[in-house]
């Protein structure tokens, strides 16, 4: 891999860092990717690596910022987050807010399809800054300069169905990661070009495709140690925090009459299951009042039940599974798979797994390069029959 820093002012390349030690770039689905460099510590390179400066690799679109900087024992340390993690300083809040004393956890509405919903907020904090329409003016604390120079929209997901999601007054980043883990959609901000003139930051959401043997579409994409494709696999699984049956219950339910509570059920559950397999939580939804679902019972309860379905996805079952790709095997990041994508995994119990690709690792130190994607299997059957291997 090649390091270089970028010029804060027009994204073209500046210095070549390839001195390092040791490079660890790790580029996510929906979260912030991130990156890990230690080398020799010089007054050169320090100066290179300010905080703040954008820095990039070969063969990857994403843009990191040099966050931190640290020196021990002669060596240097520096890390950072990609530009996407940067629109944790664009707060999300409705001018007319500001009037009022909403109560905790209030924020906005927008209904639509999910990866539309998430490009137009994008859109509308910093790209826009300001935003007019017959019932509010939308804004950043102070519009126009919450604006981020040359940022553009890029295609957006239009697949699902139309749905309302809420998002929190408080950090844009905060709030548009949470929406897309619930959908399950890709985030990426990223460097399109940069000339001596201009340069182009855009915002896109996107889905992975399918590569499975399900489709017949797009070719498949199978790793498994048997094809020479995988090795070093580790695997985590838990249900600390899984949850399969969810009730949303809301102040405004007496105000307009109600008793049934939001309901969702995920992981095979319904309302029949019982004992070991059935796995509660519960939440009251107070910035639901009656007003925001105009006193309607049906609003309120649609409302409802969907806040009960983003409670679950926030409290899924976690089964992790990842894996170093052999460099010279027959698939390679970027060409015949890449993030958000569904592939196959055939792990040491030889049963091919249908998984997503939610993030992808690139290192390099004395020992060579190597390249390690991180798959999430989230399907739970909460009675799973065990069968014994010969």
């Amino acid at each position: 891999m090649n390091l270089y820093t970028l010029h804060p002012e027009t994204f073209l390349k500046r210095d070549v860092i390839d001195k390092f030690t040791s490079l660890v770039w790790t580029e996510r689905y929906i979260r912030a990717g991130e990156f890990l460099l230690t080398m020799p510590a010089s007054g050169t390179v320090i100066s290179q690596l300010t905080e703040g400066t954008p820095v990039v690799i070969n063969d990857s679109r994403d843009v990191m910022l040099v966050d931190t900087l640290s020196i021990e024992d002669s060596v240097l340390t520096v890390s950072g987050f990609s530009i996407l993690k940067f629109l944790e300083n664009r707060l999300l809040r409705l001018l007319e807010s500001n009037l009022t004393s909403e109560p905790d956890g209030q924020g906005y509405y927008m209904t639509g399809i999910p990866g539309f919903i998430i490009s137009e907020m994008v859109r509308l904090f910093t790209v826009d800054g300001v935003f007019m329409d017959s019932v509010f003016l939308y804004t950043g604390l102070d519009g126009p300069h919450e604006k981020f120079p040359n940022l553009t929209i890029d295609s957006y997901d239009n697949t699902g169905v139309s749905t309302q999601i809420r998002f929190q007054f408080g950090p844009l980043y905060d709030t548009i990661v949470e929406a897309a883990e619930i959908y399950g959609i890709g985030l990426s901000l990223y460097l399109h070009s940069a000339t001596l003139s201009d340069y182009d930051l855009r915002f896109k959401t996107y889905r992975g495709l399918d590569r499975t043997s399900a489709q017949s579409v797009n070719p498949v994409v199978r790793f498994s140690r048997a094809q020479d494709s995988l090795t070093n696999e580790k695997e985590l699984r838990s249900v600390t925090k899984f949850k399969n049956v969810a009730y949303v219950y809301s102040p405004a339910m007496a105000t307009i009459h109600i008793t049934r509570p939001g309901m969702a059920y995920s992981g095979g559950a319904s309302d029949t299951t019982i004992g070991l397999a059935r796995r509660t939580i519960t939440e009251m939804a107070s910035d639901i009042t009656p007003d925001v679902c105009n006193y309607e019972a049906a609003t309120l309860l649609d409302m409802l039940d969907q806040r009960a379905k983003q409670l679950l996805a926030k409290n899924n079952y976690i089964n992790m599974v990842d894996g170093e790709v052999i460099q010279l095997g027959d698939f390679k990041y970027g060409i015949h798979y890449g993030l958000g994508d569904f592939v196959e995994l055939q792990a040491a119990s030889k049963q091919i797994q249908k998984v997503q690709v939610i993030e992808h690792t690139r290192s390099q130190d004395s020992t060579g390069e190597r390249a390690y994607p991180t798959f999430s299997m989230t399907d739970y059957v909460a009675t799973t029959t065990y069968i014994p291997s010969d």
